[in-house]
């Protein structure tokens, strides 16, 4: 029940907050990635502390390097794609 909450919590705020351009979208934005981080972090932790397997410790590492793509994309330092040649 907690999963499928922050799940719909999650897209309600893609949805209603970032996607359309709220005010406070960049907060929300950062929120989940700081989130992301959090989570990754914690689950290596968890499994290294525990010498083991530990639940979620497979998706860490997608959890980690989609904060990391978010966190250069929100502190602007990602420059965007070249446009394409126009033939």
């Amino acid at each position: 029940m907690v999963n499928a909450a922050l799940v719909l919590f999650g897209l309600w705020c893609y949805v209603a907050r970032v996607r359309s351009a709220r005010s406070t979208a960049r907060a929300f934005a950062w929120f989940w990635t700081l989130l992301e981080f959090g989570n990754g972090t914690g689950h290596t932790l968890l499994a290294l502390i525990q010498g083991g397997y530990f639940p979620g410790v497979g998706t860490a590492p997608i959890l980690l390097g989609a904060s990391l793509y978010l966190a250069i994309a929100l502190s602007g330092t990602m420059q965007p794609p070249p446009a394409a040649a126009d033939s």
